[in-house]
């Protein structure tokens, strides 16, 4: 078996492909991208800065990309892949540390975390809000404590392999956690930095909400747990509503960006209940501002 590759999804990130992939050969034994029907000049710049490009006739989503790049890293013979963003937010010179700290801790999977040094990561605190509400509900169904459920840098070896997700959006990265759990895989965690750019700062994509949202109806489906008010969350988004929601002690507000096609999520600090039970459900409430 070979060492590690470096898998990196990308459509239409010709400003950013070519450092992303300069930048992490230095660190793997090869680059895998996986175009995911770019229209302009992404992969022929990454073939340039020494990637292998498989193409994915899509565009087909993020899960789809990465799936694709993965499998031509094990028909090469790669005994693990790190997985990276295309368009600059993960710095692949950090792809080293998170390596070796992988192989010592004899792991299956590690998450590269952009919280666990919140002052080294700079990391915008709507984006914090957004990590620990997708946590918050995930951690209802899913026994384990992370720190960054939604990070897209993470190392993946072993039979951990095996257990990809089979979907193409962006519920991705928690299935492959969820999965691992089931399968008793060793999770660890090792903090990285990220950047953002200007129009990702402050808020998060609906799109990647939905796809979150339906994942985690999954789950509770699966479980027998509640399922109306992440219903209602799906309603009220698809309707671009401003809405906030309260569980586990914690309020938070969800406002759209339009413009963006995203949402900005505010968590308050101090949650007080009437009630016994208000702070084991869920409740949903649009606020209409």
């Amino acid at each position: 078996m070979r060492g590690f590759a470096a898998v990196i999804p990308a459509r239409n990130e010709s400003r950013t492909i070519t450092n992303v992939v300069s930048a992490a050969s230095r660190h793997v034994d090869t680059v895998i991208v996986c175009d995911d029907g770019s229209t302009d000049d992404t992969r022929e710049l990454a073939k340039l800065a020494g990637a292998q490009v498989v193409l994915n006739f899509g565009p087909n989503g993020y899960g789809a990309a990465l799936n694709c790049a993965a499998q031509a890293a094990t028909k090469l013979g790669f005994s693990g892949i790190v997985t990276l963003d295309s368009d600059g937010a993960h710095d692949p010179d950090e792809i080293g540390n998170l390596l070796k700290y992988h192989v010592q801790s004899s792991s299956d999977l590690t998450i590269g975390s952009r919280f666990t040094e919140i002052q080294r990561c700079e990391v915008p605190t709507p984006k914090l809000h957004a990590n620990m509400f997708a946590k918050g509900l995930f951690n209802r169904a899913v026994p384990i404590n992370v720190s960054d459920l939604l990070s897209g840098m993470r190392v993946i070896s072993g039979d951990a392999l095996r257990i990809l997700p089979d979907v193409r959006n962006f519920s991705w990265t928690p299935r492959l956690i969820d999965e691992a759990v089931q399968m008793k895989h060793i999770i660890n965690e090792y903090p990285i930095s990220v950047r953002y750019n200007a129009a990702s700062l402050h808020s998060t994509q609906a799109i990647e909400i939905v796809h979150f949202l339906e994942y985690v109806l999954e789950l509770y489906i699966r479980n027998g747990q509640e399922c109306i008010q992440v219903e209602k969350m799906l309603e009220l988004i698809h309707s671009w509503s401003a809405f906030r929601v309260i569980f586990d002690q914690f309020e938070y507000f969800l406002f759209p960006v339009l413009e963006h096609k995203s949402y900005i999520f505010q968590k308050q600090i101090d949650v007080f209940y009437r009630d016994q039970d208000s702070g084991t459900r869920i409740f949903v409430e649009e606020t209409g501002g």
